[in-house]
């Protein structure tokens, strides 16, 4: 009997890759050229940022014009680079982010869409940069320090995200004034938590906008409607 599954969507961190490795295990690999060599659509769909993703997706094989959504849905690419979608933060929106959140004492991170120095980071934080080490080593060859970060939209280039890290208490209080300003109707915003760590995480994106919606958007141009 035909398979009625025309795509298969997965995660990486947490999913593909265990916590703590930046290995995709050789079952998870078979397993999804196998799905691929079916004729089955597959669609990663990730928090990191295309570029970031790239180098652990090489381990697997798939063809270059397999869908990547990234950015926590901001942006859809093929493997190859090509773009399909791509939502922004208004220059407007992210500067008033910016002056918003200054008041909580986090770190925050504005994502760009580019190859390189896709990251503009404000004002360390020693606790907050503890939390999240491993991140900022990683991903420090793109990033910039400024501040005061509004500089980063001196030319106008409008961003794909904003990110604030750092407690929990203090990012959930973050997410709470947010909620209570005319700036909530023009984002949406993601929060996660990792207890062990006292480590918090909102992400800012476009209205709109998540891995679920970009995933439905994409199923939509394949002219697919999901079953409930």
């Amino acid at each position: 009997m035909p398979s009625r599954v025309r795509l298969v969507a997965i995660d990486i961190d947490g999913t593909l890759l265990p916590t703590s490795s930046t290995t995709i295990s050789q079952r998870n690999r078979r397993a999804l050229c196998a799905v691929q060599a079916a004729g089955i659509h597959i669609a990663i769909a990730t928090g990191r940022r295309h570029q970031y993703a790239e180098p652990v997706l090489e381990q697997v094989g798939l063809s270059p014009r397999t869908v990547m959504i990234s950015s926590n849905g901001s942006v859809m690419r093929h493997f190859d680079g090509e773009l399909i979608q791509q939502n922004l933060l208004s220059v407007v929106t992210a500067r008033a982010l910016c002056a918003a959140l200054r008041p909580f004492g986090q770190t925050m991170v504005i994502t760009f869409d580019r190859y390189d120095r896709a990251f503009a980071r404000g004002r360390k934080h020693d606790i907050v940069q503890r939390k999240i080490g491993v991140w900022v080593e990683s991903n420090r060859p793109d990033m910039l320090e400024i501040a005061p970060l509004e500089r980063a939209f001196d030319q106008g280039e409008a961003p794909i995200q904003a990110m604030l890290c750092g407690d929990i208490a203090k990012t959930r209080a973050a997410q709470q004034a947010l909620e209570t300003m005319d700036l909530a109707a023009g984002i949406a915003m993601h929060r996660t938590e990792y207890a062990e760590r006292d480590l918090g995480i909102l992400d800012l994106l476009p209205p709109h906008c998540s891995k679920g919606h970009a995933l439905e958007d994409y199923a939509r141009s394949l002219d697919w409607k999901r079953r409930r």
